[in-house]
């Protein structure tokens, strides 16, 4: 009967060794299974046993960030161990992280709506055929009629009453090259935008694609920060060349055609670009702090704390019978 007791005890001693092996591990499904299975071991363990259960359970949790369940296991150690020192310690670990974790959810979430307002104008930006990217001055007229205004795709003209009629650029040949370059930008940010909000929606917390893949999502993340960045890139150099060469010309002396100014357009689509970059340097930067180098030289050897004497002072502790070092 004490061999059948005692080899009961080397497998349960076995399986225990097998499940902080797996919660140790860097990938998510083994620290899963390694919870699970301590889950299991639990109810079979004397009180003792179970009170290692409860802190390796807690730490399992900690690793898969499921801080709620962490938390609740640590403090439902403390309520008989009030003293105990490394219960205390994972419980503020726990606290900050979790701190950590709703600043990062915020900034991912900041980042898409400032990626969404921003690839919004600029889509207004390119689409629309009534911006006035460029618009004709009135410097040196003493009664002005009618009013020239461009864009990337029409030349327009447009009178007193607000009647205006609009034109077609001729031939794509015979644009100039500029012009050209800023179509091609225009059209590449609006596909990054989109790519890059496709990304991001797969990578929000509360979206269920790939949900129980937290380094897909991550990736994901980051992909569309940097979609999202480029996008506003793409936007601004358009902008910002289509501005110079008006600026150029205007200043220019000797240029014999119709001088114009920047438009109301270009303020509003480098809003909109500046809005598609920021929202992508948050998504960059909160996905970098939730995945940043963990600290590897704090460790856990836990040691169960008798409870708190009615003195207040701290009860001496005696190793616990699985006392490993946990790495978090």
């Amino acid at each position: 009967m004490e061999s059948v007791l005692s080899e009961v005890v080397a497998v349960e001693d076995l399986l225990f060794e097998y499940a902080w092996c797996l919660v140790r591990s860097k990938y998510t499904d083994d620290i899963r299974k390694g919870t699970v299975l301590l889950e299991e071991l639990m109810p079979k363990g004397s009180k003792e046993e179970q009170r290692d259960y409860i802190f390796y359970l807690a730490v399992a949790n900690y690793r898969l960030k499921e801080y709620e369940k962490a938390l609740k296991y640590i403090r439902g150690l403390l309520k008989t161990e009030p003293q105990n020192t490394q219960a205390l310690e994972l419980e503020k670990l726990i606290n900050k992280a979790m701190q950590k974790d709703g600043l990062v959810g915020m900034a991912i979430v900041g980042g898409m709506a400032l990626g969404v307002a921003g690839l919004a104008g600029l889509i207004g930006l390119a689409v629309s055929k009534s911006n006035y990217w460029r618009v004709s001055t009135v410097d040196g007229s003493v009664i002005t009629t009618s009013t020239l205004f461009e864009n990337l795709w029409q030349s327009c003209a447009t009178d007193s009453t607000g009647v205006y009629n609009c034109r077609d650029f001729p031939s794509l040949l015979a644009l100039s090259g500029y012009l050209q370059a800023c179509r091609a930008l225009m059209i590449a940010a609006l596909v990054l935008g989109f790519l890059g909000l496709a990304a991001g929606a797969v990578g929000l917390r509360c979206t269920r694609v790939a949900e129980g893949s937290p380094g897909f999502k991550a990736r994901m993340a980051v992909a569309a920060g940097a979609l999202l960045l480029l996008a506003g890139l793409c936007g601004m150099v358009a902008l910002s060349w289509y501005a110079f060469n008006i600026t150029r010309d205007f200043f220019d002396p000797l240029y014999p055609g119709t001088k114009y100014e920047i438009g109301p357009a270009l303020y509003l689509g480098w809003s909109g670009a500046l809005l598609a970059m920021v929202g992508g340097s948050c998504l960059l930067g909160s996905c970098r702090a939730a995945h940043g180098p963990q600290d590897k030289s704090y460790s856990y050897s836990y040691h169960h704390g008798a409870p708190a004497p009615a003195t207040g002072a701290s009860a001496a502790s005696s190793m616990g019978r699985y006392g490993k070092n946990a790495y978090v």
